[in-house]
Order: structure tokens, then C-alpha cells, then sequence
């Protein structure tokens, strides 16, 4: 779900040159077992963007059934830096 998060941000030109960090997970819950051999789709919706981070949304399902669902925080550092902190 954090990767599908961090394709829906990359898509939008403004974050381009940007390298997304998982910051947070909260309201997490699994609902069912993924198995080998089932498709999970994810659904994830951004519900707060700022200049250098973010929240989102995210739902996994297997068919009709809810596997996992999960608000996610993330920062957005330049891909330049690396992802490291600064001096």
C-alpha cells in the first residue's frame, strides 16, 4: 500500500524530483490473509499533500473482500539528497 501511495504522489509533476520516505502507519487493520496465487488491488487516496509531506488512505482488497486498510504519513524529501538528512 506505502508503494502504490508513492506512485500516486510521483504521478503528479510538482513531486517528480521528489523521493518519498514512510514516515507513520496508524489506523491499521489486516482484515484477511493475501495468498499466494490472489491479485490484492490497492486503492489509495491522498487526503492531505503539503510541500514536503503527506497523508493518505489506503485500502488492499482481494475480489469483494477488504484485506487491509491503513492511513499512511510520508515525507517528501529531493531525490538528490538521497533520503539522508542534511549537516
Amino acid at each position: 500500500m506505502a508503494q502504490t501511495g508513492a506512485l500516486a504522489v510521483l504521478s503528479d509533476p510538482v513531486y517528480r524530483d521528489s523521493l518519498p520516505l514512510f514516515g507513520d502507519i496508524d489506523r491499521t487493520r489486516f482484515r484477511r490473509t493475501v495468498r499466494p496465487g490472489e491479485t490484492a488491488r490497492m486503492e489509495v487516496s491522498l487526503v492531505q499533500m503539503r510541500s514536503r509531506a503527506g497523508r493518505a488512505e489506503a485500502l488492499a482488497w482481494v475480489g469483494d473482500q477488504l484485506a487491509a486498510e491503513a492511513r499512511l504519513t510520508f515525507l517528501l524529501v529531493p531525490k538528490d539528497r538521497g533520503g539522508l538528512p542534511g549537516p
